[in-house]
């Protein structure tokens, strides 16, 4: 097809006697085919010449690429089409005269293009019928254009020719630009939930890439949990994710899910329905994760295989992290058990590494404690009474003591057995913590009309040999050593010097000065199984200080029975208790200096 008529800058027609092949003759145009609902591809021309624009209408206007109509915008100057490309980002081809109202707008206009993003993956093309102009090979070094039209060389089936491979290249483009957005989305949902994070969290990352992947809706989602796949499902899914408002449980949804679901265990892959889409990850034997997701699956190869890999790594650490709460979850319920401090003092690092054999000895504090006249207590009450009783007893004074550094080795009935490292300082602060928190609990029970009760602690420290006992099918970590006989036996005398902290010498060696202050001597000790005797303090509270005889006044006392002078001391005691009547430590070293207990126990 020709134009006749005269030409002047940029294809105007100015009324001169020179013709310009707008498209050369190349006979009949095939007809225009049924337009289709499908989107069409925006095509944008800018041109300065009305015939162009007409004619470009009559040569494209019936093409389709793909199954796709095209929709061809026109403008008329590069500041217009600059204005449509400024409001739109899915033109896939922009047509650009070279010469309209400056020597140079559509090359202007093609380098402004290239600073856009949105514009980045638009084709470009030069269309000019003054080449001397723009030279081609010039143009092409100089601008990130993708083709040079001289419109002297286009018919009208070269045109839809060119322009199709431009579309072509424009949706391979948009294609691998989708694909790269998958793949990016994948890579930093992986990267979020290889993080350490909590179950939860990695559930809402999960949805959340299953939504992007699936274009930005967010589809009814169900994450459960599968004990075995060989049971009756219904008695073995668990749903512990959702981003719907529950997960069915019955009818025919739960089992169209529950069935997707094993369709997918068996064959190792996503499983795609025709309105969901399912994948369970076997962690191991017939244990395992599944997701179910309640939308039409995509219908593109590659779409389907990037939310395939996306989601097998999402479930394999979703799988990893169930796991290792799960074992985390065991280990502290083991470590309830068998402390995680108790096993580092045998030597081993975490509970799975003891073997029977394992010992370790070192230099430790021991502490004793007992609910004094618990037994009698015990009668009147019943099992359900008596261990609530021991139970709020230990729940008050043991934290101070494990705020303290220490551990318990075992509960004895109404008392207990707890170890401090040697490195330490003697725990007696922690004691007289416990002790304290003990009071604050008869506060509780007085209010609720429920007897006081009493607790003794005895603190010694010398080499203790912690070890395991037993065999393979069952072992138990204890404390083996003078040391801690020595203990028991003191705590045991608590009740004859009437004293609810007894502490050997070796306590008081340990000492800082300041804290020797406040400790009371109350003479030697002979325990039940030693010929030595051991001298002992009085660790009780300072509290209510003024209502217990001076330290000093009983170190007299003491001395005065070490070398024999017991009448002495006895009455020096008397007069102290009768100074100090609250005090029961005094009556406790006249009852035991009137009438000195059995050989085995007591003071001298």
């Amino acid at each position: 097809m020709r134009r006749p008529g005269p030409r002047g800058r940029g294809g105007r027609v100015n009324g001169s006697d020179d013709d310009e092949l707008l498209f050369a003759d190349e006979g009949p145009e095939a007809p225009a085919e049924a337009p289709a609902a499908r989107s069409p591809w925006v095509v944008l021309l800018v041109d300065d010449d009305p015939a162009v624009h007409m004619v470009s209408r009559l040569v494209f206007s019936p093409m389709r690429v793909d199954d796709r109509p095209l929709e061809l915008l026109v403008t008329n100057s590069g500041e217009e089409g600059r204005k449509v490309l400024e409001s739109r980002s899915d033109i896939a081809v922009a047509i650009l005269d070279v010469v309209m109202e400056t020597e140079e707008a559509g090359l202007n206009l093609a380098r402004w293009m290239r600073t856009q993003p949105s514009l980045h993956l638009t084709r470009i093309v030069l269309r000019t019928g003054q080449p001397g102009n723009a030279p081609e090979e010039e143009v092409l070094r100089l601008y990130d254009i993708n083709d040079y039209w001289p419109k002297a060389e286009l018919t009208a089936a070269r045109a839809r020719t060119l322009l199709t491979g431009q579309i072509r290249s424009f949706r391979d483009l948009q294609t691998i630009a989708r694909q790269r957005a998958d793949l990016e989305t994948v890579l930093r949902s992986m990267s979020r939930l290889a993080e350490a994070r909590g179950v939860d969290g990695m559930t809402c990352d999960i949805f959340e890439q299953v939504s992007m992947l699936l274009g930005g809706t967010t589809p009814p989602m169900w994450l459960y949990d599968l004990v075995s796949v060989s049971a009756a499902p219904r008695d073995t899914w668990h749903a512990f994710g959702t981003s719907a408002a529950g997960a069915p449980t019955t009818g025919p949804r739960w089992a169209l899910h529950s069935a997707s679901l094993h369709a997918s265990h068996a064959s190792r892959r996503v499983f795609f329905g025709d309105d969901h889409l399912a994948l369970f990850h076997e962690a191991s034997g017939e244990h395992g994760v599944g997701l179910v997701v309640d939308a039409t699956p995509p219908t593109d190869t590659w779409a389907r295989n990037a939310l395939e890999v996306a989601l097998r790594w999402s479930l394999a650490l979703l799988s990893a992290r169930l796991l290792v709460e799960e074992q985390r979850a065991l280990l502290t319920a083991v470590e309830r058990f068998v402390p995680r401090r108790l096993v580092r003092m045998t030597g081993r690092e975490a509970v799975q590494d003891v073997q029977p054999g394992d010992h370790r000895l070192s230099e430790t504090w021991v502490v004793f404690a007992d609910l004094r006249g618990f037994t009698t207590l015990s009668e009147g009450l019943g099992p359900s009474e008596i261990r609530r009783t021991l139970q709020s007893a230990f729940e008050a004074v043991t934290p101070p003591l494990l705020e303290g550094g220490g551990v318990i080795d075992k509960f004895l009935g109404d008392g207990f057995l707890a170890l401090f490292p040697g490195a330490a300082p003697p725990p007696v602060d922690a004691c007289r913590r416990a002790l304290d928190c003990l009071d604050a609990l008869n506060v509780e029970r007085n209010a609720a009309g429920l007897p006081s009760l009493s607790m003794s602690m005895a603190i010694h420290g010398g080499p203790v040999l912690l070890c395991t006992l037993g065999d393979q099918d069952r072992i138990d970590i204890t404390a083996i050593s003078d040391t801690v006989n020595v203990c028991a036996r003191l705590e045991a005398i608590t009740r004859d010097y009437r004293c609810g902290l007894l502490v050997s010498s070796s306590v008081f060696e340990a000492l800082s000065p300041e804290a020797r202050a406040s400790l009371r001597p109350l003479g030697s000790a002979r325990v039940r199984g030693r010929v030595a005797r051991v001298p002992v303090y009085d660790a009780e509270r300072t509290t209510g200080q003024d209502l217990r005889a001076p330290a000093e006044a009983l170190a007299r006392a003491v001395a005065l029975v070490e070398v024999g002078a017991v009448d002495e001391a006895r009455a020096e005691v008397s007069a102290l208790s009768d100074a100090y009547p609250l005090d029961e430590v005094l009556q406790g070293l006249l009852t035991l200096w009137v009438h000195p207990p059995a050989p085995g126990g007591g003071a001298r």
